[in-house]
C-alpha cells in the first residue's frame, strides 16, 4: 500500500523564518526601547505624544501593528513574508521621517531600526522555496 503524496507548497524555509523572526523581534524590542526612553527624556515620537498630552490610541497602535504583522506572517512561513516585511520596514522609515523635525535623535534610532528591518526582510527572499 502506498502512502499519499505529501502536498508541498511554496513558502519560507524554516531556517530563514527563524532569521526573520529574530530580526523583527529585535526591531520590536528596539521600538519598545524607543518608546520608553523617549518618554523618559520628554522627547516622544509623534505616535506616542507627551505624557501630559498622549497621542490617541490609534496612533500608538500603528508601530505595534507594523512590528507585529511581519512576525505573524513570518511565523506562518508564507511566501509573501519578504514583501510584507519590506512594506512594514518602509512604514517604520516613514514614521522616522515624521519625527525628524521635532525629535531628530529619536528619528535616527527609528531610521536605524527601519534599515535593519529592511535588510532582514530583503534577505528573506533567499529563503523562499518548497516547504
Amino acid at each position: 500500500m502506498t502512502t499519499p503524496a505529501r502536498t508541498r507548497r511554496i513558502g519560507l524555509r524554516i531556517g530563514w523564518a527563524r532569521v526573520g523572526l529574530a530580526t523583527w523581534t529585535g526591531v520590536t524590542i528596539g521600538m519598545i526601547a524607543v518608546a520608553v526612553t523617549s518618554r523618559t527624556v520628554s522627547k516622544p515620537p509623534w505616535w506616542l505624544g507627551a505624557s501630559t498630552n498622549p497621542a490617541p490610541l490609534y496612533f500608538t497602535a500603528i508601530p505595534v501593528i507594523v512590528c507585529l504583522t511581519p512576525i505573524i506572517v513570518i511565523a506562518l512561513r508564507r511566501r509573501t513574508s519578504p514583501l510584507i516585511g519590506c512594506v512594514c520596514a518602509v512604514a517604520l522609515a516613514v514614521s522616522a521621517l515624521l519625527d525628524v523635525s521635532n525629535t531628530p535623535g529619536v528619528a535616527v534610532v527609528q531610521s536605524a531600526l527601519a534599515i535593519a528591518a529592511l535588510a532582514g526582510s530583503v534577505a528573506l527572499w533567499a529563503g523562499i522555496g518548497t516547504v
